[in-house]
């Protein structure tokens, strides 16, 4: 799917479980690679589904 996803111009995200800095959250690793910076979700808080869906909404197609 990685390499299909540039075929059909689709932005990827990846988390493979190699180790993240303290203070680095799934949430803001997502956000770090769909945007490039991670702005709304800085916090160590769980941004929640909706958050996240609307993350994913603004930056379709994806794979993530």
């Amino acid at each position: 799917m990685y390499h299909k996803a540039s075929e059909w111009k689709a932005q990827k995200a990846v988390i493979v479980g190699t180790p993240m800095r303290a203070n680095d959250t799934l949430w803001g690793v997502l956000e770090k690679q769909l945007t490039g910076k991670i702005e709304r979700f800085d916090g160590l808080t769980s941004p929640g589904r909706d958050a996240i869906y609307e993350l994913l909404s603004e930056n379709n197609p994806c794979l993530s």
